[in-house]
């Protein structure tokens, strides 16, 4: 499964406008984003997981994983996030990843878009 950015960055705006306290699962993210299906949502969080963005609790199902629910955006998750907020400046961003080979944001990788970010300021 390809990580989709747009996802990834749309996880993080969610989770970060979320109520303190208050879990994320997958039924309130796609009410608010319809555009992505539940495996979109899934991968993201596991991947954000990894990238040690956010705390996600999941349950072991075979063949993969299942996310449960987000419990919390980490520091380094609200770092990321506030580098690729602004939506004038994320469109920047993918204009640039277009320019230097990339044929669509859906290949770009988290470290790609921090380079291009940190180009771009």
């Amino acid at each position: 499964m390809n990580l989709n950015i747009d996802c990834v960055r749309d996880v993080l705006l969610f989770v970060e406008n979320a109520e303190f306290g208050r879990d994320v699962n997958g039924s309130n993210f796609l009410a608010a984003y319809p555009n992505y299906t539940n495996d979109d949502f899934s991968y993201t969080c596991l991947k954000l997981k990894e990238a040690k963005y956010l705390e996600v609790v999941t349950k072991s199902m075979h063949p993969r994983p299942s996310v449960i629910k987000v419990k919390d955006i980490t520091f380094e998750g609200h770092q990321f996030l506030a580098d690729i907020k602004s939506d004038t400046f994320w469109n920047k961003i993918k204009d640039k990843a277009s320019k230097v080979g990339f044929d669509t944001v859906k290949s770009l990788s988290v470290t790609a878009i921090n380079l291009i970010a940190t180009s771009l300021m």
